[in-house]
């Protein structure tokens, strides 16, 4: 060959090198690169200049570029190839620093100094980024995905074989597909990918075809048959692998063979279907009306014989809530279809029904007729709206109410608030929703200062015991605010039979300036109060000298001024005294000491004290009292009786009687009652007695004179045991105080 013809030898060979889709690079026995082509600069960002002169490990990262020479030397020494003559995976590197997968293939020329090394490069990041999407796909599809060669042997299993089916990798792995199908299917199941992997059938696979589909019945672990949807396609051309993805349909074809059992006894169970109240109907694949029940008569107001070969939707008027085509092809592909549908009656009126169509089919599964079920659910609709109004208004209700407004769910979660929440809590509704009230973002203290703890928290309280909260005051912290102070009630949403708590609304409002008014007020009523005791204490005493004093004698008149003085002087101590317990309980001053009492102790000691002034009027008290006891605190419950036994005898005739009586009720609580029958109570005054300075006409009782406080502190301290007071009267035949006393908690 002459020299010309091995330059153009060369040439050509340098063409088809420049031509390829591969990196092709040629370095000597020192790992010197001589030459690269176009593709290699491409793939590697240095430019052919840039490369020849310079070691290839430039195209590896570490640790294969330091080792690299070492390679060639170990290879020219010993022979034993690494790469040459037989490839591998390898990693390459940019001239950026960056690095990618690659195929290597090397191979080799001459010997000795004048041997030369040539590589072929493929980038495989596009082919290694598929194998991870399929390995991840594998991984996490909840179908059942395997790979099974071309005689149905499997290769590979996803872990859905073992959480489905209970079948273990290791167990499938080298055996047959077809072992655990079902004898009756098992030879379509072969037939079906023998189809794939000799090409008879409808797909091979490539993009945009579609797969072979076929069912089976297939055993797991268990012993039981699960039927299963395959699809399934082969992979590149001539690898004989085939990809399946089988779903579980177990469920659907019971509840098809089912169906196919229903409508089969349907036409024979006719005369039955004729009783039924709602409307019965069955029309053929075309539509027309083969038969009505009487029911239909009754719905819509048309006989068998009016509507009998007609179509329903214009006997019917109906209005579909998506195209006709659309439903009748899930009725015959799912078998059924359900949905609501309006329908003009004989008479014109609209209904709304609930409809429910199924698919008649032979005992050879071919579809014969269509049976729809309609349920007139009219008021059903209307209340539903009705419910969705009234939702509307009590949201508006809340958004408009001046106090904050949260709903918590059972776990005490805040679902929604109102804006006055966002105002008093100094959040947005946002980060408010979604918290917790007991959330430590809000940092709450008691009235003494100290942390609130989480268990004491109203709505915690309420989720807890499904008991309502009252006017619960604790301050908030809020973010980047002062300190305000708020109270709060919580009542429990509970299940309509009465167990349990699905959640809760809390109402609260800001009371900081309400509080300093009545901190200043306490100040000022505590002042007073002890600046008028003291010089009327001095009065008092220096008055009853006076009176007593026999050797100064005084005439009748000074007497009976002097007598005036101090009764009035008694009845201001008695007012000061009265208004300092009022708002010692108004303010939380008092703290109930509870303990078990008996009620006799009580009402006998209450009798010892006030029989002088009976016997002085001449009223007789009586008591009726078992052997019960009040869980209370005894002191309080003795000024209760106190104050109700006192007012009994103030409104007695002379000779009249006061009784006091006491039992258990049905409820376990203790039951009181302090009667009399004096002048009673005038009806227009009863809801009032009660209140703060209301006094009952006392004509015709003697002139003791009252604060009108002592029933408002009866009831406050009745309230604080968690009982109730109540008054009763006939006007001139007596009247009767009832409180009543709560059993102590957890008592039987």
């Amino acid at each position: 060959m002459t020299a010309p013809d091995r330059a153009g030898d060369g040439e050509h060979l340098l063409a088809i090198a420049e031509a390829v889709i591969d990196a092709l690079i040629s370095i000597d026995a020192a790992g010197i690169i001589q030459w690269v082509n176009g593709v290699t600069e491409q793939m590697f960002g240095w430019t052919r200049a840039e490369l020849i002169g310079q070691n290839v490990g430039v195209l590896m990262p570490e640790p294969y570029q330091s080792r690299h020479d070492g390679y060639l030397r170990d290879y020219a020494s010993s022979g034993e190839a690494r790469i040459i003559g037989i490839g591998r995976e390898l990693v390459g590197r940019r001239k950026d620093g960056s690095t990618f997968p690659l195929d290597l293939a090397v191979t080799e020329s001459g010997t000795g100094a004048a041997r030369r090394y040539f590589g072929l490069a493929r980038d495989i990041t596009e082919r290694k980024r598929a194998e991870e999407e399929r390995r991840r796909f594998f991984a996490v599809s909840p179908n059942l995905v395997c790979i099974v060669d071309g005689a149905g042997v499997f290769t590979d299993v996803n872990p859905s074989w073992t959480t489905r089916l209970g079948l273990l990798r290791d167990g499938l792995l080298g055996t047959s597909l077809l072992d655990r199908v079902h004898p009756d299917d098992r030879q379509a199941t072969a037939a079906a990918l023998a189809s794939l992997v000799d090409g008879t059938g409808p797909a091979r696979g490539a993009a945009g075809q579609t797969p072979v589909s076929f069912e089976n019945r297939y055993l797991s672990w268990e012993g039981s048959y699960h039927w299963l949807l395959w699809n399934a396609v082969v992979g590149t051309p001539g690898d004989r692998l085939i990809y399946a993805v089988a779903n579980d349909i177990t469920e659907r074809k019971r509840a098809e063979e089912e169906l196919r059992l229903q409508a089969c006894q349907l036409r024979g169970q006719a005369e039955l279907l004729d009783l039924a109240t709602d409307c019965i109907r069955v029309a053929d694949l075309d539509g027309k009306i083969t038969f009505w029940n009487a029911g239909g008569l009754a719905l819509y107001g048309w006989s068998l014989g009016e509507v009998l070969g007609r179509r329903a939707d214009e006997v019917l008027q109906t209005v579909h809530p998506e195209p006709v085509e659309v439903i009748r092809e899930a009725i015959l592909t799912a078998g059924s279809w359900a949905g609501e549908l309006i329908q003009v009656r004989r008479d014109g009126r609209e209904i709304v029904v609930a409809s429910r169509y199924s698919l008649q089919e032979t005992a050879a599964g071919e579809p014969i007729a269509i049976m729809a079920i309609d349920t007139d659910v009219t008021e059903r609709r209307r209340a539903e709206d009705a419910l969705r109004a009234s939702e509307e208004l009590h949201r508006s209700v809340i958004k408009a109410l001046d106090e904050g407004v949260l709903i918590l769910d059972r776990d005490g979660i805040v679902r929604h608030a109102n804006a006055r929440a966002e105002g008093i809590l100094g959040l947005p509704v946002d980060e408010i929703v979604g918290r917790r009230p007991a959330d430590p973002r809000w940092h709450l203290v008691d009235e003494d200062g100290r942390t609130t703890p989480p268990g004491s928290f109203p709505s915690v309280v309420t989720l807890r015991t499904c008991e309502p909260q009252r006017e619960v005051v604790f301050g908030v912290r809020r973010p980047g605010r002062p300190l305000r102070w708020i109270s709060t009630n919580c009542q429990p949403l509970c299940h309509s039979g009465g167990f349990g708590t699905m959640g809760a609304v809390v109402s609260f409002a800001d009371v900081t300036d309400q509080l300093a008014v009545s901190r200043v007020k306490n100040e000022f009523v505590s002042i007073v109060s002890h600046e008028l005791r003291a010089p009327l204490t001095s009065i008092r005493a220096a008055l009853g000298l006076l009176a007593s004093d026999e050797r100064a004698p005084l005439p009748e008149r000074s007497h009976h001024l002097l007598d005036t003085a101090l009764s009035h002087t008694d009845q201001l101590i008695r007012l000061i005294s009265d208004i300092l317990d009022f708002q010692r309980i108004e303010t939380g001053q008092v703290t109930l000491v509870m303990a078990e009492a008996p009620v006799s102790q009580l009402v006998g000691g209450t009798f010892e004290l006030l029989l002088p002034i009976a016997a002085k009027t001449g009223v007789r008290l009586r008591a009726d009292v078992g052997p019960v006891r009040a869980w209370c605190d005894a002191d309080r419950i003795a000024q209760v009786l106190g104050n109700l036994v006192g007012n009994a005898i103030k409104f007695s005739q002379p000779g009249g009687t006061v009784r006091v009586a006491a039992h258990a009720g049905d409820a376990g609580d203790l039951v009181v009652s302090v009667s009399d029958d004096g002048r009673g109570i005038p009806a227009d005054e009863l809801d009032t007695v009660f209140e703060r300075f209301r006094q009952v006409d006392a004509a015709g009782s003697p002139d003791e004179g009252g604060t009108g406080l002592g029933l408002t502190i009866c009831r406050r301290i009745i309230e604080q045991h968690g009982g109730t007071i109540r008054a009763e009267s006939v006007l001139g035949a007596g009247s009767t105080f009832t409180f009543t006393i709560p059993p102590r908690p957890g008592a039987a």
